[in-house]
Order: structure tokens, then C-alpha cells, then sequence
């Protein structure tokens, strides 16, 4: 069985608690779409209504439920589909992996937009503000920003595209299988890039605002559908600030969202945890669990097995000294060594049967 370690070695709630956003990272190829697979498939067991959804760009999810993801929306899992608790119809358990590419053409576009006043004004429409006004409003600099789209902005994307899809209360839990751990990285480090855009959002609003005064004055003339095309991708900006304010608020509220880690007891694996941790941490994110996949038990009779699990239980340890710089309620869950692959809702059931199953004795 898994074994669930907490300070006081008692059984605590875990990732079975009242948090409804659940974010699971790590390092590629530590188990980490297989064990939010699990997350999820515990948390319909116990008849919640529960979202998976992936924003990996390497999509896996569908193959850890052995099901076609390919609508890019919600998919009910079929081993579900039944009527929820609330007598609302859909099963309690839906999927779905997000276009990360999609996310950041569908904002690209709004930022065209902008631009297209310009085509209009080019070509004798009497629409656009110019190439010079839209490099005043900071437009242009925007765009290329886009066009050369930095490591981890395709990430926050598709995290504001699940803000989006879930606003409407439909799901009790959401479990987000994140990108490898670089991506998270390259994510929180994004705070002063997030709040220039941001500023450059509202700069480029009032702009704009005063642009669309002086059509409505009628010091431009035939300007309705420059006008009107500004009007529309200034707003579809402005909501894009909203969104975005609110899951960076979501990611720092301990009541809603918390962060579990996905790691095995390897030399690289736990640095990149180390460092995932204390970014998490400086960014105000919540980290409560720490799966530790792979861990060969100090029983094992093979002498190259047990020559493995005397190492692995160094890097254990290692791993536990996270706790001087985490919370208190920091917990680590060991999932053992699996010579098979656990795919699918009976793989994925007993792997959640696994992480979810507590033992006081953390010396193995």
C-alpha cells in the first residue's frame, strides 16, 4: 500500500480535502499524468463532480484513461456517465485536454485586431489610427512578444482558459495535470512580465478610450468601423485582465487551490522538486502533497533491489527536509515500485487506492 507520512504520523485529509482546485507538477516522466489521473478518479469515487484537464503541451491524459480527448472540451469519462448526486445529468467524472497552441492563437487574435484598424487605414477606409499610433499604444510591442511566445505564457493561457470553463460552479474538484516542471517555473517567474501586460492592457484601454471619444465627437470621419472593431478587442482585453487577475488570485488562495508535487527518489528528480517547491512557496502557492512514485521497498529480496531502495531511501529523506521550508501540514505519500504500466479506470483505481491508503510508519 501507499504509505502517507505527516508530521504527527496520523491520517490527515490530504488531497481529499475542501481545496477545489488541485495543480499536479513535476518533472516529466515521474508519473505525474498518471497520478492526477488518480486524483481524479478517487475524487468521483467519493461523488464529486470532477473536471481532469491537462495543459501539457504533450498531451497524455488520454492515454492514462485509455480514451480519444480530441473535442478540446469537457468529455465525460464513460466508466461515469452516470446521474450525478445532485440528480443533474452528466457523469461525475469529465476530461479534457486543453490546445495549448489554440490558447495562444485565439489571444493573438484579439491582439490582431488592433491591428486590423490599420489594414482599414491603409487602404483608404478612414477606419484606422495608423502604424504609428498603434506603436504609441504599445500594440506592436505586444504582438511581437506573441509572435516569439516566451516559455510558460502558453501555460498561463490554457490555466485562464480552465478559469473560464469552470467560473460557472459545475464541478465540486478540478484536477490540472501542469507541464513538465520547467514550464511551471518559467510560469511563476512571470509576475513582473504579468503585470507589465497587464499595465500595458490598461494603458493601451484609456488609449483607446480616447481614440473612440474623438470618433464619437466626429473629429474623424467614416471611423464606425475602425471604431467599433477597437471597441470590441479592447473589451475582449479587458477580459482577458479579469481572468487573468483572477487566477492569479486562485492560485494564492490556500482555501481553493493548493499544488501537489510529483516526484521519484532520484538525484535530478528530487533538485527539480527542491527548486519547484521553493518557487511555489515564494510565489505564495500552497504545496500540501508530495507523491514520491516509484519507490522500491526496503524488502525486496533481489540484491540489486535492495542495493536501489538503500539509495532511494537517502533521496527519500532529502525529500522530507522540505518541511523546514513548507508548511507544517506538508505531506508525503510513497507509491511503491509497479512492474506494470496502471492505465485506465482499474489501473488508475488502484493507483488512487495507493496514494489515498495512510500508514503511521514512515521508515520504509
Amino acid at each position: 500500500v501507499g504509505e502517507n507520512v505527516n508530521d504527527g504520523g496520523h491520517e490527515k485529509d490530504g488531497m481529499l480535502g475542501e481545496t477545489e482546485f488541485v495543480l499536479v507538477g513535476g518533472k516529466g516522466g515521474v508519473g505525474k499524468t498518471t497520478s492526477s489521473a488518480a486524483l481524479g478518479v478517487k475524487f468521483a469515487d467519493e461523488g464529486l463532480r470532477t473536471l481532469l484537464v491537462s495543459t501539457d503541451p504533450a498531451h497524455s491524459l488520454g492515454d492514462a484513461l485509455e480514451m480519444k480527448l480530441t473535442t478540446g472540451a469537457p468529455q465525460r469519462v464513460d466508466a461515469y456517465d452516470v446521474v450525478a448526486v445532485d440528480q443533474k445529468e452528466g457523469g461525475l467524472l469529465h476530461a479534457m485536454e486543453i490546445d495549448t497552441k489554440a490558447a495562444v492563437d485565439e489571444f493573438r487574435r484579439v491582439v490582431a485586431a488592433f491591428g486590423a484598424s490599420d489594414a482599414t487605414a491603409r487602404d483608404g477606409g478612414g477606419g484606422g489610427v495608423g502604424s504609428e499610433m498603434l506603436k504609441e499604444l504599445g500594440v506592436a510591442d505586444l504582438a511581437t512578444i506573441l509572435d516569439n511566445t516566451p516559455p510558460g505564457i502558453d501555460e498561463l493561457l490554457a490555466l485562464v482558459k480552465v478559469v473560464q470553463l469552470v467560473r460557472g460552479g459545475e464541478y465540486d474538484r478540478v484536477v490540472i495535470d501542469t507541464a513538465p516542471t520547467g514550464h511551471t517555473l518559467r510560469l511563476l517567474a512571470f509576475p513582473a512580465f504579468l503585470d507589465g501586460l497587464i499595465g500595458k492592457v490598461l494603458k493601451i484601454k484609456r488609449r483607446i478610450d480616447g481614440l473612440l471619444s474623438m470618433f464619437s465627437g466626429g473629429i474623424l470621419r467614416n471611423s464606425g468601423t475602425g471604431a467599433d472593431a477597437m471597441k470590441s478587442a479592447s473589451e475582449k482585453m479587458e477580459k482577458f485582465r479579469d481572468d487573468m487577475s483572477e487566477l492569479r488570485a486562485l492560485l494564492r488562495n490556500p482555501r481553493r487551490c493548493q499544488f501537489a508535487v510529483v516526484t521519484i527518489p532520484t538525484e535530478l528528480a528530487v533538485a527539480e522538486s527542491e527548486r519547484l517547491v521553493a518557487s511555489l512557496e515564494k510565489e505564495r502557492v500552497r504545496v500540501r502533497n508530495v507523491v514520491i512514485n516509484q519507490c522500491v521497498p526496503a524488502s525486496a529480496g533481489d540484491a540489486y533491489a535492495q542495493r536501489r531502495a538503500k539509495a532511494q531511501a537517502a533521496y527519500v529523506q532529502r525529500l522530507y527536509g522540505l518541511k523546514e521550508r513548507a508548511p507544517a501540514d506538508l505531506e508525503f505519500t510513497l507509491v511503491p515500485y509497479s512492474d506494470v504500466e496502471l492505465r485506465g479506470i482499474f489501473g488508475l483505481k488502484y493507483l488512487s487506492d495507493m496514494l489515498f491508503t495512510p500508514r503511521h510508519d514512515s521508515s520504509s
